[in-house]
């Protein structure tokens, strides 16, 4: 058998669990169907392996070009191992999946369940495609996390950053020169109140490419050094309006508290000349360093994302919760928020932690509600998780979908799109039934695929009909 999966460093151990990173060695032949060999152990005991088809035997689904026309690609499958873990009693574990240079297909989740101990030998975690005209190497990235109630503690080296920015306060250096604001507050239009918070830029950078042009380009191409004491709200926008996610939920509300606006005046006292006159005033040492005002981002996310950056450390929010938590305590953040960041960032682990939070979070009565969210309109990942969950519970949520549905036809609401046509393209014509009717019309009633043909009359919608995919065709690109 071939070594088609080369460990491309040691494993890493992440906030709970063991992550691993391969270079797939695609074969050259083409004409025929390779397994590949075991890889080296992992973790602590399980191992991966995958397999590669034939054009010939990936031809299904048809992968079409801009021109429509056939794409040659492969199939690659990706098993897992539990091999000395087979008989653990760790209960339920789970997979997630970062690739590069790969395309997942429709069927293949982000993450996959596994239930330790186990009699299997192997499980599939994974299909991907491999288009022949794809450049550069095949990565890909497997994280198995184990559950928290098993109070694993994964102890971590010391991180090399972090070593040499202890080292250099040996010679004087701040560990502190980089001073962030974000906003805070968020009002029927706007965010505002801008807040600051501290960090040290050897220590934020090398974790993901784009983080690191952020920090080298965008964040500080205007910024000069300054000190970072002195406040420098007054430069930025108190009240911003441009805000691209005005439904943020680590933003708080922009609702003023009485202690706010109460100033406590304390007497003065009279100088005491003679006090003043027996000292000389020495000016304060000064932190210098740079200055930047976020403004996609929320404080909230922010913080927990320097904190993450530090530590490794993440917590998230349970839905509807609200208010900052202790000083001393792990910041918290929407698991939303930080998606959206850690997918602008090109945080891949930090992206999947806040994906897995997401799907944990996802219920039968929220997930009509969540689907058709415009937080969901903006990532198709997102989208295909939702639509997974809500398809498996479809014949709960009648009721809801209805309502949603009617909102949807009455507000014009165009994000919603993409969710709806996933959701009908996939539901079995002879499945379909509103339970509670539309107001104003008669309820609709079970017709199997009886009278599904075009409507006469020109639309009148804005919206264009999408290529189909999932069950009909895929495009590449």
């Amino acid at each position: 058998m071939a070594f088609l999966m080369i460990k491309s460093s040691g494993d890493e151990l992440t906030l709970n669990g063991v992550k691993s990173t391969f270079t797939i060695d695609i074969p050259q032949e083409r004409s025929t169907d390779v397994a590949g060999a075991l890889t080296p152990v992992c973790g602590w005991g399980w191992r991966f392996s995958c397999s590669v088809d034939s054009e010939a035997n990936s031809s299904s689904p048809r992968l079409l070009d801009d021109d429509f026309r056939p794409v040659p690609w492969r199939r690659l499958t990706l098993f897992f191992h539990p091999d000395l873990i087979r008989s653990a009693a760790y209960g339920h574990i789970t997979f997630s999946v970062a690739v590069e240079n790969l395309n997942p297909l429709d069927d293949t989740p982000v993450w996959r369940d596994y239930d330790l101990p186990t009699n299997d030998t192997s499980a599939t975690i994974g299909v991907y495609i491999r288009r022949r005209a794809a450049t550069g190497p095949a990565t890909i990235s497997i994280s198995v996390e184990f559950p928290t109630s098993l109070g694993i503690s994964l102890t971590r080296p010391l991180d090399g950053r972090a070593e040499t920015a202890l080292a250099e306060t040996i010679h004087g250096k701040e560990i502190v020169d980089v001073k962030f604001y974000a906003y805070s507050r968020v009002g029927e239009s706007y965010v505002a109140r801008p807040r600051p918070m501290f960090a040290k830029m050897s220590l934020l950078k090398g974790h993901s490419v784009g983080l690191d042009e952020y920090l080298d380009t965008k964040g500080f191409k205007e910024s000069k050094l300054v000190d970072l004491d002195a406040d420098e709200v007054q430069h930025a926008e108190e009240l911003f309006t441009d805000y691209d996610y005005m439904s943020d939920s680590d933003l708080d509300s922009d609702v003023d508290d009485e202690e706010d606006n109460v100033q406590t005046s304390e007497p003065q006292s009279e100088p005491d000349p003679q006090a003043s006159s027996s000292r000389t005033l020495l000016p304060s040492p000064r932190r210098m360093g740079q200055v930047v005002f976020i403004k996609g981002h929320a404080y909230n996310t922010w913080n927990a994302l320097l904190y993450y950056l530090y530590t490794k450390k993440i917590e998230f929010r349970a839905p509807g919760e609200r208010g900052p938590a202790e000083e001393s305590a792990t910041p918290k953040c929407s698991p939303k928020s930080m998606y959206k960041l850690a997918d602008y960032l090109e945080l891949t682990e930090l992206k999947s932690l806040a994906l897995a939070s997401l799907r944990s979070q996802l219920t039968t009565g929220n997930i009509v509600r969540e689907a058709f969210s415009t937080f969901t309109s903006m990532f198709t990942e997102i989208q295909d998780l939702e639509v997974e969950f809500l398809l498996g519970h479809l014949s709960e949520l009648g009721p809801d979908m209805a309502t949603m549905l009617q909102r949807v036809c009455k507000d014009y609401s165009p994000h919603c799109f993409s969710v709806l046509w996933k959701v009908a393209c996939r539901t079995p014509m002879d499945f379909i039934e509103i339970q509670a009717p539309i107001q104003g019309e008669p309820p609709v009633k079970r017709g199997g695929k009886k009278g599904l043909g075009k409507k006469k009359g020109k639309s009148t919608g804005q919206l264009t009909t999408p290529e189909p995919t999932g069950s009909f065709f895929l495009r590449s690109g």
